[in-house]
């Protein structure tokens, strides 16, 4: 899939940047349950600083994104089958 969309940018011919391309995974969130983790929206920041469209520490993972209403980032309570 990173062939393809490599390919249908250089097709373009928008002379656009594909080199966050080859981390894409998926159109989605890939952990369960959609979760977000600090760690992928740090990788994007990362990568924004070293392009120049942002200065290091000027954002943060918590400053934009939420799990607050996300379902499963709630603790769950399992009970046994047998009640215990």
């Amino acid at each position: 899939m990173i062939d393809r969309y490599e390919d249908v940018i250089r097709r373009r011919g928008r002379n656009e940047d594909a080199s966050a391309v080859r981390y894409w995974k998926t159109t989605g969130i890939t952990s369960p349950g959609g979760l977000v983790r600090e760690r992928d929206l740090q990788l994007w920041i990362d990568w924004l600083v070293r392009a120049g469209e942002l200065r290091a520490g000027d954002v943060t993972p918590a400053q934009v994104f939420t799990n607050e209403f996300n379902p499963f980032s709630k603790p769950r309570v399992v009970v046994s089958k047998t009640g215990e």
